[in-house]
């Protein structure tokens, strides 16, 4: 009686009431569990609130490309302006790449360079779990693998040369030639003044009007699957926040019923 009296307990041990106290004890036990399954989903939350802000940055980039293309296909320009265009095009590519490598969450790579599943344990049985794919999102994702022809190869004189494409090979071979490392996330390439990529002393890009009018369209085809990666990363975040409110309600009813 003393004790009951000193923790305002009904029960505080096996030998009050042995049924209630093995109740008592599952409900606690189911409590804990339920508390870290709720942290789990914050964490998860934060882990797509990172993706989602990545994915919002890369599309940017790619409303800002073909805001770009769209203005060098425009036959008022010279060349020399669509050169200065070509280099901020492949200068965003780069930058997509660069968000790309760093998001990161708790030291792991969000967006690597091939699609990264995760399952979050979101409640406390063994198969209370909520598995997502993050798609990764550099310019090889978007655009196509090495070697894709953005556009549409229109300059007759220099069959077989795309004008405009993906590479991941030696950055030396680009406009930005002081770099000499490998990009394995791709690259927007230009090929220069008729020839293969930067080889030569011409400065130009060879790409006319046609050319960055098909690569709006690529632009645009890279648009659409980032927006149906966004679309995705919303569907689990509902899918989170739904499971947070059910988490925090089955928390309080098992307090209580533990209480009582």
């Amino acid at each position: 009686s003393r004790l009951k009296l000193s923790t305002g307990f009904k029960i505080n041990n096996a030998e009050d009431d042995a049924a209630g106290f093995a109740i008592a004890t599952k409900l606690k036990s189911r409590v804990a569990g339920l508390e870290q399954a709720l942290q789990n989903v914050s964490d998860a939350k934060s882990v797509l609130d990172v993706v989602e802000g990545s994915y919002g940055s890369i599309m940017d980039n790619l409303i800002e490309m073909k805001s770009l293309s769209t203005q060098a296909a425009n036959d008022t320009l010279s060349q020399t302006e669509r050169t200065y265009i070509a280099k901020q095009i492949q200068a965003l590519g780069n930058d997509i790449n660069g968000i790309a490598d760093s998001a990161t969450f708790n030291g792991i790579d969000l967006l690597a360079t091939s699609d990264t599943s995760l399952t979050f344990q979101v409640g406390e049985g063994t198969d209370d779990t909520l598995s997502v794919t993050l798609s990764t999102v550099d310019v090889l994702a978007l655009f196509g693998a090495d070697g894709t022809d953005l556009s549409g190869d229109s300059d007759s004189s220099n069959a077989g040369v795309n004008d405009i494409e993906v590479d991941d090979g030696d950055l030396t071979t680009h406009l930005s030639t002081a770099n000499t490392d490998d990009d394995d996330r791709g690259e927007i390439e230009f090929t220069i003044a008729g020839t293969s990529a930067g080889e030569g002393t011409a400065t130009e890009v060879d790409a006319q009007a046609t050319d960055f009018n098909t690569f709006t369209t690529k632009v645009d085809a890279a648009i659409g699957t980032l927006n149906g990666y966004m679309n995705q990363v919303g569907i689990d975040q509902r899918s989170l926040s739904n499971k947070e409110v059910n988490l925090s309600e089955a928390i309080t009813s098992n307090s209580a019923a533990r209480s009582r």
